[in-house]
């Protein structure tokens, strides 16, 4: 791992540490059985992002990153559940923050499609059972697996990868594959639908 990188690491790691430090209750008074009457989830600043992966750096002085960022991707939604992409495949799974600072993720159903031999899927997938924190910091995400055993970072997702109209029941659009070569696609749809947003 190069100067620059090792400090950078360095950094986040005390972020990290001072956040989750604050972010510790004395006590809880909550009993067994009794929930918030608000979602902690919707209160927290990840729900409703999507990002995409810079890069895996690991303590073990590796540096992890995809060719393709897009190919590699987390959506935080308001109702605690989450999605991810990674390479070949997608997953579905949940997530919380009980405070500021504080990331968990439960069991992911993925996809088990047999990805290219220098794909990041193992090792991206493999994160996300330990991560136990996060910062965002200049608009970048950074997530943090147990005893700092990796920092995990991402950027925004970019709106341009994918542009999609409706035409009647059919949403028509272009994608741009691993190689950047442009796609036409159409997705039917059920006439009754209407749905609020691009699908993704």
């Amino acid at each position: 791992m190069n100067g620059w990188a090792c400090t950078r690491l360095s950094l986040l790691l005390v972020i990290l540490a001072v956040i989750t430090a604050c972010s510790v209750k004395p006590y809880d008074t909550a009993q067994p059985g009794t929930t918030d009457p608000e979602q902690p989830n919707a209160r927290s600043a990840l729900a409703g992002t999507e990002w995409q992966l810079v890069e895996i750096l690991s303590m073990d002085d590796q540096v992890y990153a995809p060719e393709d960022r897009s190919l590699y991707t987390l959506m935080f939604s308001a109702d605690g559940s989450m999605r991810v992409r990674a390479d070949c495949n997608l997953g579905t799974g949940t997530w919380t923050s009980e405070s500021t600072g504080r990331l968990q993720f439960g069991r992911i159903a993925a996809t088990q499609a047999l990805c290219p031999p220098d794909s990041l899927h193992d090792r991206y997938m493999g994160q996300f059972p330990w991560v136990r924190s996060y910062v965002m910091k200049d608009g970048r995400l950074f997530l943090a697996t147990m005893a700092d055993g990796s920092i995990i970072e991402f950027e925004p997702k970019r709106a341009n990868t994918r542009e999609i109209n409706a035409q009647g029941n059919v949403w028509r659009g272009t994608c741009r594959d691993s190689g950047g070569n442009t796609k036409a696609f159409g997705i039917n749809v059920d006439p009754v639908w209407t749905p609020s947003k691009s699908p993704t």
